[in-house]
């Protein structure tokens, strides 16, 4: 039996212990955990701290509880695990260094992405940036899912750059604070397409952002490091337009 020593809490301490025994792959996905009544007897702890330590493990998608049959161990997700990571870390002030953040992780990712990104990567990134344009040209109104999906679609190309990069870090890096980059990306757009709803002058930077992608995208197969980065930190230095005062 394995007793816990009261340093960090007690369900801090069993969390950690649990979760190394999933992380080792002593349980297969679908198999039941013990008891939590087996479980405090095992390791000197209460049922209350057992409760509490997988409920964190089902928050983090470790484990699905059942009321009634007990907690079986889930089939991992990383993708959802990022998602989840993202929206529990992101906190407002960290929107103002989104752009520092990736005026150096998307510059880097274009440049090895022209360095080792083979054809059939490239197209890949092609049909990303197909998505995202042929949308945007279909936008006749300006709700809730439209938005979700713009910022969906202008996210998932970007991120298919740092997957084309061949570096494993980075996309896993992007995916970890992806909720911070959704969010900037929303605010800029956002402001673009309320300011072009009052002005329709403006129409033209609408049309701005969706070419800096499919730009991007022709840099990118064409292997041009120099104007790949240009178009890189000009679409990344686009300042975020205010709206307007309401009208009295």
């Amino acid at each position: 039996m394995k007793k816990l020593v009261r340093r960090d809490s007690l369900a801090e301490q069993l969390f950690n212990i649990l979760k190394e025994e999933l992380d080792s792959g002593e349980y297969e996905p679908g198999q039941k955990l013990m008891s939590e009544s087996a479980i405090a007897q095992k390791y000197d702890v209460s049922r209350l701290t057992v409760r509490a330590a997988i409920a964190r493990l089902s928050a983090l998608d470790y484990v699905e509880t059942r009321n009634g049959e007990g907690s079986f161990v889930k089939k991992r997700d990383n993708d959802q695990l990022l998602r989840t990571v993202s929206s529990i870390v992101v906190e407002p002030q960290m929107l103002n260094d989104v752009s520092d953040f990736r005026r150096l992780i998307d510059t880097e990712c274009v440049r090895l992405a022209i360095l080792n990104a083979s054809n059939e990567d490239l197209e890949r990134l092609s049909e990303a940036c197909d998505d995202f344009s042929n949308y945007m040209q279909g936008i006749s109104v300006f709700d809730e899912e439209t938005q979700k999906t713009i910022v969906d679609l202008d996210y998932k190309f970007h991120l298919t750059i740092c997957e084309l990069s061949g570096n494993l870090l980075y996309p896993l890096v992007y995916k970890a604070v992806q909720e911070a980059i959704k969010q900037q990306i929303c605010t800029n757009f956002v402001s673009r397409w309320y300011y072009n709803r009052m002005d329709a002058s403006n129409q033209e930077d609408i049309e701005r952002f969706r070419m800096g992608h499919v730009e991007l995208l022709k840099a990118v197969m064409d292997r041009d490091l120099t104007r790949a980065k240009r178009i890189t930190a000009s679409h990344l230095n686009m300042n975020v337009m205010k709206l307007p005062e309401p009208q009295k």
